[in-house]
């Protein structure tokens, strides 16, 4: 009986390790996958179906929000960003810095706010700032509030070095580029509100409208043209322009997921499983990430 026990053991143990390094190569978040071997080693069976029943439940919700896009019946308009792989460090550092600002003593959160400061882009923290701004040490706020200000200075002062060279030299390509890459910055931010972005609106689309003339745009023209013609509700030129990227760039996974983004906005039910279809004979490579979204689409569109 004990021998048997010990085999029972040895092949709970293996199971554990198996379906932890599963779930870590599907997903590559290792925090979660140690959680997960931790707790199905020390809840043998039970363990195992209470991560089935959440990862059920999981997927269940994602595609009811997926089908409320293609239906066409809720409008999720930063939904299809999921089409885009997570940049996991950011996240991590994020979550590290909120997490201070929640759990951590007085003293704590205000350390967390102020090495924001250290980083080489602090912009990436700007949603944690904000709501630093609320936190009950009356500090914290202040010095969140100073962080966003040195954000904005920076980026203002980027914006007017660019604009400054582009006065210099209107028909330089690069120097037209580096000011469509901080125009474009600026627009995705979040440090401006909408009423404060217009000007910047008109004039990325100048600069847009310019680069996107040259004999060989470049990718990410395109792809940035297309979320902003998405901001500003410009829905028909967005087409155009994705018809002009796949002609330039059929093996590009952004243009895929453009299109995609330009029918969903649309209401394009019919374009987008026209297009569905005609992704399996395109030349582009996509990433996993993007084709769960895709193929359920497709699945969606013969139902």
């Amino acid at each position: 009986m004990e021998r048997v026990m010990q085999v029972l053991l040895i092949l709970h143990v293996l199971l554990s390790l198996v379906y932890a390094y599963d779930w870590f190569k599907e997903h590559e978040r290792v925090q979660e996958a140690l959680f997960r071997l931790v707790m199905v080693l020390l809840i043998p069976v039970v363990g195992f179906l209470f991560f089935h029943v959440l990862d059920f439940a999981s997927r269940r919700n994602q595609e009811a929000d997926l089908e409320g896009l293609y239906l066409g019946s809720q409008n999720y308009d930063n939904d299809l960003e999921l089409l885009r792989p997570m940049d996991m460090d950011a996240e991590l550092n994020r979550t590290s810095v909120e997490d201070a600002l929640r759990m951590g003593d007085y003293r704590t959160r205000r350390q967390a706010v102020m090495e924001t400061l250290k980083t080489e882009d602090n912009l990436e923290y700007l949603e944690v700032l904000r709501k630093a701004l609320e936190n009950e040490d009356s500090e914290t706020s202040h010095y969140a509030s100073a962080v966003i200000m040195d954000i904005q200075k920076k980026i203002q002062d980027n914006l007017t070095m660019r604009e400054a060279a582009f006065e210099r030299e209107p028909d330089n390509v690069a120097v037209m580029q580096a000011l469509e890459q901080e125009l474009y910055r600026v627009i995705t931010s979040g440090v401006y509100d909408e009423h404060n972005l217009h000007k910047y609106y008109v004039k990325y689309k100048m600069v847009s409208d310019a680069l996107l003339s040259q004999e060989e745009p470049q990718e990410e023209w395109f792809h940035g043209r297309v979320q902003v013609d998405l901001a500003t509700g410009d829905v028909g030129h967005a087409r155009q322009v994705c018809r002009q990227f796949r002609d330039c760039y059929p093996d590009s996974e952004d243009m895929v997921v453009d299109t995609i983004k330009v029918c969903i906005k649309a209401s394009d039910r019919e374009g987008l499983d026209e297009f569905l279809a005609q992704i399996p004979s395109m030349p582009v490579l996509l990433t996993d990430e993007a084709l769960q979204y895709i193929r359920f689409f497709r699945k969606r569109g013969r139902t």
